[in-house]
């Protein structure tokens, strides 16, 4: 999370959080680092472990967070992105041109927190789910409230009846949809990324921030339960499903 900051002390905490963050990418302690991290787990590995199947397309794949969870339940896991930040990247593509990839040959879309970077969010989800096989799952991710990230390719928010929207003009059913985080959640999630960004990657620190950011988590999800509407979520997550048969009509 960027707080504000400005000039040296914004980078250097900026900076800190990137590298703790680089250094715990694809282990247990990347989720444990902060309030925003413990969430998004809490909430998708649940989806994941009962929608995701056979050949999972891991699209906006980025460094590759959600590698360990996917092959866990895949037969094949491929990984996309609009750039190569990580070696392990199958192939590169802009997911609204056009996924070199034949139709109807994933049985598992992955998409976590990359609509909202994408021009035309639109193109993009129609573009997955031409490569999902009839009776596949989509794992769809898409921030509601949420801070500035990846600026300045950082467009769009989603509520959950934009999420049912975008779902219903590709041609997708809904199966689960939830929102997760709030308000509490927020101010949470900006002070373990700070206490994260100032311990560091050796053993102790990450111990401290991981201590912090769970205590932090449980008081904010007390606090958060008063907005059962989820007026003030940070995400909105659900299961989408592509129907066996096109609708006619």
């Amino acid at each position: 999370m960027r707080l504000n900051l400005t000039g040296a002390d914004e980078m250097s905490l900026q900076g800190r959080w990137n590298e703790v963050c680089s250094q715990t990418i694809g282990t247990d302690q990347f989720w444990k680092l902060s309030v925003d991290h413990r969430s998004a787990r809490f909430a998708l590995g649940p989806m994941i472990a009962q929608s995701a199947r056979g050949i999972v397309l891991d699209a906006g794949a980025g460094r590759l967070a959600w590698r360990t969870a996917l092959k866990r339940q895949a037969t094949k896991y491929l990984a996309t992105d609009y750039s190569k930040d990580h070696p392990d990247i199958d192939f590169v593509c802009d997911l609204t041109a056009g996924i070199p990839l034949e139709t109807g040959s994933i049985d598992t879309v992955f998409c976590c927190s990359v609509l909202e970077h994408v021009e035309n969010p639109f193109a993009a989800l129609d573009e997955l789910t031409r490569v999902l096989r009839p009776g596949g799952a989509m794992i769809l991710s898409v921030p509601f409230r949420y801070y500035l990230h990846g600026a300045p390719v950082d467009y769009y928010r989603f509520t959950r009846y934009g999420v049912e929207l975008l779902a219903r003009r590709a041609g997708l059913e809904v199966e689960r949809i939830e929102t997760g985080g709030g308000l509490a959640h927020e101010m949470a999630n900006a002070l373990s990324m700070a206490v994260a960004s100032f311990t560091g990657t050796g053993r102790a620190g990450i111990a401290v921030a991981s201590a912090t950011s769970l205590v932090l988590w449980h008081v904010a999800g007390l606090i958060d339960k008063a907005d059962r509407n989820g007026r003030f979520a940070q995400t909105v997550n659900a299961v989408l499903r592509k129907p066996l048969r096109t609708k006619i009509g």
